[in-house]
Formats: structure tokens, C-alpha cells, sequence
């Protein structure tokens, strides 16, 4: 869903790359901003995709005369043959005349040349980078699909590439960072763009789908969306769902927690799918040789992540088992297993807090960001479990067209995005009085996960922020087709099942579920060959 960095997580975390010697400062910036501003849902580190570029069909010229198609910007990652156009739109669709903005779309022609329609589609995030959802390495649409269908993605607005929500994070300065989550960055946004940031709302990006969907000449287009887009295509389909020509919404977030009680529902999922990683690797001591039970599988990935940054594993340690216990002892097991289980997180709270106060944090780790992509894809264990047998540091790969500048880029797009979209849109009462233990457990290196559930209960997030509750309620009155939900049983982003099964339930969905802890069913190399989901996929967009 939202707050992940966006699809793929090979760009999970800003703050581990090492493009080169030139890159020091900025990349220290980084680190520094991302323990402030970093996306406080996760669901744009699991949207917010960098994609590889690869061959593709080239498109047909004579399509659209409404928009003039060129090539997309380098750093979009878009395949070879996919071109890009702008369009105005409206700033204020109260106001349809006034000021306009731009919103940039990317298309993929379909494969056969001749296409039977339109399917736009939204990585999530908020915040994640559209215009190369498509590419390879992204989302993988059946071949069926990709050979009728011109695969269509709009950037939202508020985003680079499309008119950009300009806050100048970079004009706050280092020691005042704290005033971004306490109104400054509002103010800042108000300063840049007086009036922008309140518009910054998924309604009205849905809003801009539509004027896309006029400017394409389509009478009807299809729906795809991941994470959070699946909020954003729903919203769409509400509000224009006589449009609609078949959606799917892959790994959906339930509507119901938008957006302040999206950290305490997947709190304990995500606990339990980073145990569940760690268990995978125990399962295999015969090839990793990390232990036999997740506590020693664990205990070395958080002394490896020590090593690196500093700090212990930024995370609550999984409950010891008796083959953690001692030959000698272990006959004892019903006595000394829950002793030991409530020293384990009090030892580690000690250790994360001294680390703390030394100014250092596990976030800086690439080892540590590694783990915080196992939560959202499993095609990462092998990877950090090698990593961990090894002592090698995990390698954050960055496409050669990536700049220094280009990372930074988005991921001041990503936060600022993120924020606006977070604190326009949430329908859920914040918890004042749990901001104090959110600040403490922040600078003093508390638990990830519980960082992540305080920080958007709390309200800290959106202090200073003008509360609009401008989320819509998601309805498929007007839609003439069952959308499809794919999902997994195990997504630590979005809730597991019960997410899946909300969002099959408000719009009355056809639901596929998998068994598994990724996120994304469609994300290339997760479930794109499995024939159930691929027949559905089919069979919604096609009739």
C-alpha cells in the first residue's frame, strides 16, 4: 500500500545506495531526511518502483491526436518504445476554467499493433512513480493483455513529471528538521505552491485519470491498481464507474484504515512475516547455515547489521524456542522459554537505545533495508540470507541512467507526495495523547514497527496540516463488471487477508488469494505465470 519507498524494492531505501565517490554528501543528506520524512506507510517501499529498461513494441504514432507523444524522461526507466505526453488539467475541479496543471502519461502500445483498448494503471505508494510501472522488472500482464491493450500510466499529481507539490524540504534546515512533521512542511508547501498542496488528494487524481481517459478518445478504459492505487482505481470507479472496463486491484488496502490506522492493523503482520522470513532461512540450515530456529537466524542478521551502522536491528527479536535454549537446560523448557521471552526484548531495547544516543541507527544499514524488502517480496530471502552466510553487505543496484540527483529527487517526491496524500485524505481520529511516546521511541531507536503504527495513530504525521478527511467512499454502484482483488494470505503492507477480503467486499469482488507473504500478485517474478491468476486477469479484461 502506501507508505512502502513503490512496486519493486530494488530503491526501498534512499539511504543505502553508493553510486559514487560524488555521491557522499548527498547520500549523507539522505540518511539524515529519511529518518524524518521517510514514507510513514511503507506502502511506497513497496510501490515505489525503479525499473529496468528492456525492448518493447514501438508504439502507433497515428493514436491520440489529442496528445503529442515523445520520449519519457530517462530517469521514468520506461522500456525502449514506450512514449510519454502531457496534459493540462484542472488545479481545482471546483474551479474547471482556472488554473491548470500538468500531468505527464506514459504509454505501452499494445505488442499485436492493434489495440483493442486502454488499461491505466497506478503502482501505489503514495508517492510511487508511474510512467514505468510497465516496464520490465515491474508489473508483468499476461501476454494476452499486453498483445491487445495499450498500457497506460498516469504520474499523480504533486509528483516530478507531472507539476510537482514543491515544499523546498531541502531549504529546512538539518537541525530543524522536526518541523516538517509539525506543521513546517505545510507551511513550506504554502510558500512554494499557496493553494496546491490541499488539492493533492486521491479524488482528485482519480480526476485526472478521467480527463486522460477523454484525451485518449476512449470511451471506457480498464483499471489496474496495486497498494494504494487500488484506493485511487476504486476511487475512480466510484465516481466514474460507467467508464470502467474491467479492474483488478492487486493487494489492496482496506479503505477502512485510511489512513491513521494503517500502522496498528498490519503492526503485528509485519512481525509476524519478518519472523516468518527468518524461519524460512532456519528451515534451510543445510544451506545457509545461520541456525536452526528464527531467534539464531535473527541474532545474526542484527550483529550483522550492528556491524554496519552501528545499531542492533532495528526490530523486536522473534520469541526464543527451546533449540534456542541449551542442551542442559532445555529439559526445562516450560519454565525458562517464558523468562526468556520477556528478557529478549528488554535486552534489545537497551542495546537499540544506547546505539541511539551514539547517533547511530539501523536505517543506515543495507543489510537492514534488505530485511525491510524481504516484507514485501520473497524473491529477497535467498539474497539476504546469502548475504548474512557471507558477511558480504547486500548491493543496492542502480540503473546506469540514474543520477545522484535522480534519487534524491524522488525521494523528496515520495515524502512530500506521501504526506499530502496521507493527511488530505484520512478519514480516522488521531490519538493525541501517544505523540509524546512517539517522539521517544523515535530518537531513542525504538521497534520499526511500532515506530511505524505511533507515528500514523498518533496524528504526529500531519500536525500543522489542515485536516480535509477528502477520502471518498469506495462504492461499485455504477460498475457494470465484478472487479477482480488478487492478494496474498501473508501481505505485511496492506493487512493480510482481512485487507483483501474488505476490499472484496466493498466492491463486491471476485477474490483470488495466494499463499504467501509479497506484495503485488503481478510484480514481475512473484505469481505472473500462475494460470489461475493469469485466466482472471484475462477474463476481466476481456470479457
Amino acid at each position: 500500500m502506501m507508505f512502502s519507498n513503490s512496486t519493486r524494492q530494488r530503491n526501498d531505501s534512499v539511504t543505502t545506495y553508493s553510486p559514487g565517490s560524488d555521491a557522499q554528501s548527498s547520500s549523507v543528506y539522505a540518511r539524515k531526511l529519511s529518518r524524518i520524512l521517510a514514507p510513514a506507510t511503507s506502502l511506497a517501499v513497496a510501490s515505489t518502483l525503479i525499473f529496468s529498461p528492456a525492448a518493447n513494441a514501438s508504439p502507433n504514432a497515428d493514436a491520440m491526436p489529442d496528445l503529442e507523444w515523445t520520449d519519457c524522461p530517462i530517469a521514468a526507466l520506461t522500456d525502449p518504445g514506450t512514449l510519454c505526453a502531457e496534459l493540462e488539467v484542472p488545479r481545482d475541479y471546483s474551479d474547471p476554467a482556472g488554473e491548470q496543471i500538468t500531468v505527464t502519461v506514459s504509454r505501452v502500445p499494445a505488442s499485436s499493433g492493434q489495440s483493442q483498448g486502454s488499461i491505466a494503471g497506478n503502482p501505489g505508494g503514495p508517492g510511487g512513480d508511474a510512467l514505468g510501472m510497465f516496464a520490465e522488472g515491474g508489473i508483468s500482464m499476461p501476454e494476452e493483455i499486453s498483445q491487445n491493450f495499450d498500457l497506460i500510466a498516469v504520474q499523480p499529481r504533486g509528483l516530478r513529471w507531472s507539476t510537482p507539490l514543491d515544499c523546498d524540504l531541502a531549504g529546512i534546515p538539518m537541525s530543524g528538521l522536526i518541523a516538517a512533521t509539525v506543521g513546517g512542511l505545510y507551511a513550506s508547501c504554502e510558500t512554494t505552491s499557496p493553494g496546491y498542496a490541499r488539492t493533492v488528494t486521491t479524488e482528485n487524481t482519480a480526476r485526472d485519470l478521467e480527463e486522460v481517459r477523454k484525451a485518449l478518445g476512449e470511451d471506457t478504459i480498464g483499471l489496474y491498481g496495486t497498494s494504494y492505487g487500488s484506493d485511487l482505481m476504486s476511487t475512480y470507479a466510484t465516481l466514474f464507474g460507467d467508464k470502467v472496463d474491467g479492474m483488478v486491484l492487486d493487494s489492496s488496502i482496506d479503505a477502512d484504515t485510511r489512513y491513521f490506522d494503517l500502522g496498528t492493523s498490519r503492526e503485528s503482520w509485519r512481525r509476524d512475516g519478518m519472523n516468518a522470513m527468518f524461519q524460512w532461512m532456519a528451515d534451510r540450515d543445510d544451506q545457509y547455515h545461520l541456525g536452526t530456529t528464527p531467534l539464531q537466524v535473527y541474532t545474526k542478521w542484527s550483529q550483522m547489521v550492528n556491524d554496519e551502522a552501528g545499531a542492533p536491528g532495528q526490530a523486536y527479536p522473534p520469541p526464543a524456542e527451546v533449540g534456542d535454549l541449551p542442551e542442559t537446560i532445555a529439559n526445562n523448557a516450560d519454565a525458562l522459554l517464558p523468562v526468556a521471552n520477556e528478557i529478549l526484548p528488554v535486552a534489545w531495547r537497551g542495546s537499540s537505545f544506547v546505539s541511539s544516543l551514539m547517533g547511530s541507527s539501523a536505517q543506515t544499514s543495507p543489510t537492514f533495508a534488505k530485511a525491510m524488502e524481504g516484507l514485501y517480496t520473497e524473491t529477497a530471502w535467498p539474497d539476504l540470507a546469502s548475504a548474512i552466510a557471507s558477511g558480504e553487505t547486500p548491493v543496492q543496484k542502480i540503473p546506469e541512467e540514474l543520477t545522484d540527483q535522480d534519487l534524491m529527487d524522488q525521494m523528496v517526491s515520495i515524502a512530500t507526495l506521501e504526506r499530502a496524500i496521507i493527511c488530505n485524505d484520512n478519514i480516522v481520529a488521531p490519538d493525541p495523547s501517544l505523540i509524546g511516546q512517539s517522539y521517544a521511541e523515535s530518537f531513542t531507536g525504538g521497534d520499526i514497527f511500532e515506530l511505524n503504527s505511533l507515528g500514523l495513530k498518533s496524528g504526529q504525521l500531519c500536525l500543522g496540516w489542515p485536516a480535509q478527511q477528502s477520502a471518498i467512499d469506495h462504492s461499485p454502484a455504477s460498475l457494470d463488471r465484478q472487479p477482480l482483488v488478487l492478494h496474498y494470505t501473508g501481505d505485511t503492507a496492506v493487512t493480510g487477508t482481512p485487507a483483501g477480503e474488505a476490499t472484496r467486499d466493498r466492491m463486491n469482488g471476485e477474490f483470488l488469494l495466494l499463499d504467501g507473504y509479497s506484495h503485488v500478485v503481478l510484480l514481475d517474478g512473484h505469481h505472473p505465470d500462475d494460470s489461475d491468476v493469469q485466466e482472471a486477469v484475462v477474463r476481466q479484461y476481456m470479457g
